[in-house]
């Protein structure tokens, strides 16, 4: 029996509920979170048990820190008088589990964890999806004018990279929006009902659009891919594969990169400076080598 096994985990980085119940649900079915990945979480098979996970947050705490924070540090030895037992921790989210029946609650101030909910988003959550949003609004700029004034050399083919290019901007532009919007709207909400006396809002309207928005992604891909074959345009094909698979390729790599830094106990800013040098050189190297086998080939000729 597979004793292993990855979820494409789709929860954005406030939502400590969701989470919450999601990995208790998992841990009932005999799943334990093990590993957390760029897009995919890792867990391991065990005896089904009654886990209650709790989810806190670390505004200081960062993936490129080379060892845990006063915070964190201070934290996770709180959790342990109470019982609670560090699972993970992604970006600012820190991770704990008991088995405790009735296990002492980790946040008590709802007015406090919204505050240090948004210190945290604000670190991180916030400006990548701005930036997300900048680069959907550049693409749609470039693609569109390609679109309404192709060059006089563009044929069928490259007309459907175009539109598909577009296509895929606006998906883009519709998720960073959709999520910037819905935080800000959650935020507010959350807000007003802890002045309430109560406690957060729920943030689960995001997952159903997200869901559907990565499915229409992926169904451009591949009508693009299949009118590139439909049109003979083999080479073509091979080289937005090829290029797919670079991008994959780094990404992995730059993560253990990462990982492999912490271990020389760098600061902070080296960590970060020597990651986007690495992404820098492999970036260079690998897309040179994949045209020159393009060229060498002559695929796309």
């Amino acid at each position: 029996m597979k004793n292993v096994k990855y979820y494409f985990w789709d929860y954005l980085l406030y939502d400590f509920a969701g989470v919450e119940e999601r990995l208790s649900a998992l841990a009932a079915q005999g799943w334990y979170l093990d590993k957390i990945g760029a897009m995919l979480w890792k867990f391991r098979k065990g005896e089904p048990r009654a886990v209650t996970y709790a989810v806190t947050y670390v505004p200081e705490a960062s993936e490129f820190n080379a060892s845990p924070t006063k915070g964190q540090r201070e934290l996770e030895t709180y959790c342990e008088e109470a019982g609670w037992t560090k699972v993970a921790d992604w970006f600012q989210m820190q991770i704990y589990a008991t088995e405790q029946p009735s296990p002492l609650p980790l946040e008590t101030d709802e007015k406090l964890r919204l505050i240090t909910i948004h210190r945290s988003m604000r670190k991180n959550y916030l400006p990548s999806s701005i930036l997300l949003a900048v680069i959907g609004v550049m693409l749609l700029i470039m693609q569109g004018s390609n679109l309404l004034s192709p060059p006089s050399y563009a044929g069928a083919t490259l007309r459907s990279t175009y539109l598909v290019g577009v296509l895929d901007a606006l998906l883009l532009l519709m998720m960073s929006g959709v999520n910037l919007g819905g935080y800000y709207f959650w935020y507010r909400k959350s807000g007003e009902q802890v002045e309430r006396g109560g406690g957060c809002a729920r943030a689960s309207f995001y997952r159903g659009f997200n869901k559907a928005a990565l499915t229409a992604l992926l169904i451009l891909m591949i009508y693009w891919l299949g009118s590139m074959l439909a049109g003979s345009d083999l080479g073509m094909a091979v080289y937005i594969v090829g290029y797919m698979a670079v991008i994959s390729l780094l990404t992995f790599l730059l993560k253990k990169i990462q990982r492999g830094l912490k271990r020389f106990g760098l600061s902070r800013g080296m960590n970060i400076f020597l990651t986007l040098l690495a992404d820098l050189v492999l970036a260079f190297v690998f897309i040179g080598i994949l045209i020159y086998v393009v060229l060498k080939t002559g695929l796309l000729f």
